[in-house]
């Protein structure tokens, strides 16, 4: 059942990033399109998390985990929105998603003392390689020093989400899943807004996304895949070895992203980056077993 979730999980996450990607690039004009987006977008998400269960009765210790969380959690949105909106989408999922597999994978096993065998050493180490061949910033004109800037931070924002998401899954308030989760995004989306307005005084364009747009529909049903996400990850981040679930999850995501970007958004790839590439799907096989 774990491998199930996992698998809608990865599937769910690359459809988001494929249309992140699609609006960041097209529709991005101000970094208060972004905040917009990310206010819409949560929105959904809240409104999922309302009918999934009484979210008010939630423990004093899973709403101050919240609070932390959903700061993160913005962090986290905003630097990969920015990052996908001006670099290649291959290259960005890589540097987020490593953060994301990474650091939380080391995380639990040192802290948790989760079991690690020299085969789950491999896969991380060739998920490592395959980050290394896959940039290719001197080449590549969209991997400016921005660029890099907004990936980085992304790197460490998404690797501490994994963090927390352990924190509470390995607490005794570990079945206040939809309680931690909706207060998040309350909180997450309340401080975008508060950006938003800030934002909103000093950049004005009517270029860019606009509330009433048509797109917002589909801005809000990203919401309630990136809440089904949430879901799923919360949960299995206590359920599985982190050495097995951070590295998968996040591995393949970054793979069919990737293939997304070469298939669907035409990026070209260079015969290391598709070694690279190679490197990431052979580790993705070796953590998996």
């Amino acid at each position: 059942m774990n491998y199930i979730l996992l698998t809608i999980s990865i599937f769910f996450e690359t459809l988001k990033n494929g249309y992140v990607n699609y609006f960041g690039k097209n529709l991005f004009v101000t970094t208060k399109d972004t905040l917009l987006f990310n206010v819409v977008s949560g929105v959904g998400a809240i409104i999922f998390f309302l009918f999934s269960a009484n979210v008010f009765e939630v423990s004093a210790y899973s709403l101050a985990m919240a609070a932390i969380f959903s700061l993160i959690s913005a962090g986290a949105f905003y630097f990969s929105l920015m990052s996908l909106a001006t670099g290649p989408m291959s290259a960005s999922t890589l540097l987020v998603y490593m953060g994301s597999m990474v650091i939380p994978a080391i995380f639990g096993t040192l802290h948790y003392k989760q079991p690690v065998t020299e085969l789950k050493i491999v896969g991380v180490v060739l998920m490592a390689l395959s980050l290394v061949l896959s940039l290719n910033m001197k080449k590549d004109k969209q991997m400016s020093g921005r660029w890099f800037f907004y990936s980085a931070a992304s790197f460490v924002f998404w690797g501490l989400v994994g963090i927390v998401q352990q924190i509470h899954q390995n607490s005794d308030y570990a079945g206040e899943i939809n309680e931690f989760l909706f207060w998040s995004f309350v909180i997450m989306t309340a401080f975008f807004v508060v950006l938003y307005f800030v934002m909103g005084n000093r950049e004005n364009t009517k270029d860019g996304y606009a509330l009433k747009s048509k797109t917002s529909v589909l801005v809000m049903a990203s919401g309630v895949l990136i809440a089904v996400v949430y879901k799923i990850n919360l949960y299995l981040s206590g359920a599985m070895n982190p050495m097995v679930f951070f590295p998968i999850v996040n591995g393949g995501v970054l793979l069919l992203s990737s293939l997304a970007a070469l298939v669907i958004f035409k990026e070209q790839l260079t015969v290391k980056q598709k070694i690279g590439m190679i490197f990431g799907i052979v580790s993705v096989c070796i953590l998996g077993i």
